[in-house]
């Protein structure tokens, strides 16, 4: 797994994160003392988190280290470039667009 595809992905899993929480950019910047630009750039996986801000993460943000770095474990099955654009895609549905993919995908059982 190169550098990219590893900021991609904690990319990913910071803004999961995030909207799991229900917490905007500007909020979530503001908990752990980021510049929402700078933490966009980093779910988007133009950036990485430094170490100040991963710190910030976990003890202000309630981040679990392992939850943010349990893709780099050898052995552990990881994500591949399509299951990222996949992701980054619903994130940005709403709940009744997530509805409807659930009804739709449902059916593939």
């Amino acid at each position: 797994m190169d550098i990219s595809q590893i900021k991609r992905e904690i990319g990913l899993r910071i803004r999961a994160f995030r909207t799991q929480n229900k917490w905007t950019q500007e909020k979530f910047s503001e908990i752990i003392e980021l510049q929402p630009a700078n933490l966009s750039d980093i779910e988007k996986g133009k950036k990485h988190p430094g170490f100040g801000t991963l710190c910030s993460m976990i003890s202000n943000g309630g981040i679990e280290p392992n939850y943010l770095f349990d893709f780099l474990r050898k052995n552990k099955n990881t994500f591949s470039s399509k299951d990222l654009d996949i992701m980054n895609l619903i994130i940005n549905l709403s709940d009744k667009q997530k509805d409807t993919l659930v009804a739709l995908l449902s059916n593939f059982k």
